[in-house]
């Protein structure tokens, strides 16, 4: 993968001839230094302003994203973390969709052996708690053997349970051979969650990780890096659409400014160069991820802030930058043609004041201005034309903001029903969906769950419940976040 010409590992085409000062250099080489060594091919040393998208020349010419909604769920990966102190917190929730899935489907389950410096020394005695807990997990479940592939991680510790975000799986479906791609962003760090746990460097490593690994039978695993800023849950993949954040496109444009030669950007078999503004951010998001595909931002040209008051200093989780939560999977799901109708759906979050108590400060200040900018977005949706046709049709679907107290603190948590996983055929159509009723203070949100399950079965889906779920949405997160399909089809 790497080549032997290059400097340190850059292949030489990825070096334009002659430097040119940029202001911004500077920072860009704080950022890879501060990288400790994760930027697999080298980057950390003097860096140079370049012009070719791709690190690693691995890259099927013509790649796709895999749908987030179309095909049976062939193969997914999940990873189980040890959280300490011999804790398997996760299990409820592993449990309950582990049981759920088809028996068709095959998970890779990358175990997680340490979180920290001191229990690298007993790896070991970890790895096989860890062993014993996922035998047990799959014994209760009648989990046939061979439907669950255990990998053990090796040296690379420190990951989290968001298995969602750290690459992107393509493939080339023109050469059909089984290759799936694991695209990496140029940098990766994840978002915050409600009590900073997201915050797991050692998610990076799950990529390289896995092309070591070599475990998916009857696929053969390649792993490159390319000049973008982007986290999976920030990328959705329709039937012939992508849609991509606006936090991952101003990051990546910034990127494009800084590090990228005054010639502009080379494209892989394209002649003409991109440049490094709005539509050139676009155009490349687009050829690694679906070339064939319409590229669709979702947010804003400026920042998103909630309305300064004295008296409400709650504070909100998820928000993005320049688009209403950090990550579009929090927010809308690509749903299919439902009802016989000519459009594409996608189901857009509504969110609600769900205190118990009702709370009027919050709902001026909080929810109001979330929906406000959520109708701009599905009004966005609705008015794009293709070939003169409108493409989507935008349902909302109920999201509670549940307050949570923590001391004198209080947090409002957004219970995201649309992070979910669609499963889309010619003679089905399933969905799992997070329920966040777990334990008796939190019974209160069983009627909401419920809400949620009716919600999708009036919209055509066998809805399954997978329980566990509100330690993840505390963290930030929920059920897609845990999982990334590596493999759909239709037969």
């Amino acid at each position: 993968m790497n080549d032997s010409n290059g400097l340190n590992g850059i292949p030489p085409w990825a070096i334009p001839d002659k430097s040119t000062r940029y202001p911004k250099l500077k920072e860009f080489q704080k950022l890879l230094d501060a990288d400790n060594g994760d930027l697999s091919y080298g980057l950390s040393c003097e860096v140079k302003p370049m012009n070719a998208l791709y690190y690693d020349p691995q890259i099927p010419q013509i790649p796709e994203m895999i749908s987030d909604a179309h095909g049976k769920l062939r193969k997914i990966l999940m990873t189980y973390p040890y959280t300490g102190n011999d804790e398997f917190k996760y299990r409820d929730i592993f449990t309950s969709f582990l049981k759920s899935l088809p028996k068709y489907t095959k998970v890779y389950l990358l175990g997680n052996i340490a979180q920290k410096k001191k229990e690298e020394k007993d790896s070991k005695k970890i790895w096989d708690k860890l062993f014993e807990e996922l035998r047990a997990i799959r014994e209760k479940i009648k989990f046939k053997e061979d439907r669950l592939v255990v990998i053990n991680p090796q040296n690379i510790q420190g990951f989290s349970i968001w298995a969602q975000d750290p690459f992107i799986p393509v493939l080339d479906p023109e050469a059909n051979d089984g290759h799936i791609y694991l695209i990496e962003p140029i940098k990766f760090k994840e978002a915050e969650g409600t009590d900073g746990d997201r915050m797991i460097n050692g998610d990076s490593a799950i990529a390289d990780c896995l092309a070591v690994a070599n475990c998916f039978e009857g696929l053969c695993t390649n792993q490159s890096r390319v000049c973008l800023f982007f986290q999976g849950g920030n990328v959705l993949a329709g039937d012939d659409f992508l849609l991509v954040g606006q936090d991952d496109i101003n990051k990546t444009k910034a990127l494009f400014g800084t590090c990228f030669s005054a010639d502009g950007i080379l494209l892989p078999n394209h002649p003409d160069p991109i440049n490094a503004d709005d539509s050139g951010v676009h155009r490349a998001f687009q050829y690694v991820f679906g070339q064939k595909k319409m590229m669709i931002p979702i947010g804003f040209d400026y920042r998103l802030k909630f309305p300064k008051n004295k008296a409400f200093k709650d504070k909100f989780y998820c928000k993005g930058e320049f688009q209403p939560f950090y990550h579009l999977d929090l927010f809308i799901t690509p749903a299919g043609y439902l009802f016989d109708e000519p459009y594409y759906t996608l189901i857009l979050a509504a969110p609600f004041n769900a205190s118990a108590k009702g709370d009027p400060i919050a709902d001026e200040w909080l929810i109001r201005p979330m929906n406000h900018w959520l109708l701009d977005i599905k009004m966005h949706l609705e008015n794009i034309r293709i070939d003169g046709k409108r493409k989507f049709i935008v349902r909302s679907m109920p999201m509670p903001v549940y307050p949570k107290k923590s001391g004198n603190k209080r947090s409002w948590i957004p219970l995201s029903y649309n992070n979910c996983l669609v499963e889309i055929t010619k003679h089905s159509r399933k969905v799992w969906v997070p329920q966040y009723a777990d334990t008796e203070e939190e019974s209160q949100l069983e009627e909401y769950d419920n809400l949620a399950l009716q919600y999708w079965q009036n919209h055509g889906f066998t809805a399954i419940p997978v329980d566990g779920c509100f330690p993840l949405i505390r963290r930030g997160g929920s059920i897609r976040c845990i999982t990334k399909c590596l493999h759909r089809s239709e037969k």
